[in-house]
């Protein structure tokens, strides 16, 4: 049985307002307009952004001829690799990057797209430099070479870098605290410039590491017949491989003589110095690859 209540139902419109006008479509908008500033900020923060990577992805898939109706399967495989360079690092990252190509070419997908739609999202994942990408090299030739005369066998702490770009080459001369910048588009040696150099750690310019382009494909080594000393040719890896040795006879050097060596981030050229004349001055050969 029903319990009577002990009086009527009554509802008024005034109370039915009250209970509900804080959800009342006058008071809405006025109150969204007050915490809109706050909360976009807040959302921008916490959501991911509607487009990450889609756009040169897509440009990439448009130059490799891939259907549109493809395009949705390799921006999945963009978005999860990306999430792969976020979560992991080192020989875990190469794993799951080897696993999850493998499974897409199982699907039936183009590996060679796969792979380039990965160097994409490498990039966009701050990775990889656009600007350096290492190019595909089997073999160096002579481009350039060119002598010193400011420099004499006692000055041992000078060597060549690259300046972080292909198209020049800074000449260190850590003994007499000066540079010389090598242009290599135009072949134009520069004119000595007065550089505090006296960080630089000269007898690391006579005994050298291994240098190697920005990804590391590209390693060149000197060969040297005896400790710290008598350097008779170079060596050129490519991927662990050697691909390439030159003798200081091949180069142009004196007997023994190459002193140093550093290559371009990508890998297209190398520049190797060593002794020309009887006098002992240095002497300066650019290599390219092809």
């Amino acid at each position: 049985m029903v319990r009577q209540r002990g009086v009527a139902r009554r509802s008024f419109s005034h109370r039915r307002v009250r209970r509900v006008q804080k959800y009342d479509h006058h008071v809405i908008p006025r109150r969204f307009k007050i915490y809109l500033s706050y909360m976009s900020v807040g959302l921008a923060a916490n959501m991911p952004p509607p487009v990450e990577c889609e756009e040169p992805t897509i440009d990439e898939l448009n130059s490799k001829g891939v259907p549109s109706e493809e395009h949705p399967y390799y921006l999945g495989f963009m978005k999860r690799m990306l999430e792969l360079y976020r979560k992991f690092t080192g020989q875990t990252l190469q794993m799951e990057k080897d696993s999850l190509i493998a499974e897409y070419v199982y699907r039936g997908k183009d590996k060679d797209v796969l792979q380039q739609v990965q160097i994409v999202t490498e990039i966009c994942a701050g990775v990889r430099v656009p600007e350096l990408e290492e190019g595909d090299y089997s073999s160096y030739a002579i481009y350039d070479s060119f002598d010193d005369t400011d420099c004499s066998n006692a000055y041992m702490a000078q060597r060549a870098v690259f300046n972080g770009a292909e198209n020049k080459i800074i000449i260190l001369d850590a003994w007499n605290e000066r540079t010389k910048p090598y242009d290599i588009p135009t072949k134009v040696l520069g004119a000595v410039l007065a550089t505090d150099l006296s960080f630089y750690d000269q007898d690391g310019a006579w005994s050298q590491q291994p240098t190697k382009s920005i990804y590391g494909t590209y390693v060149v080594t000197l060969n040297y017949t005896s400790y710290r000393e008598d350097c008779n040719r170079i060596r050129i890896y490519k991927n662990g491989v050697e691909i390439q040795n030159l003798t200081d006879a091949q180069l142009g050097f004196n007997a023994n003589t190459i002193k140093n060596v550093d290559i371009s981030p990508t890998g297209k050229f190398i520049i190797v110095s060593g002794e020309r004349t009887a006098t002992g001055n240095r002497g300066w050969v650019v290599l390219e690859g092809s």
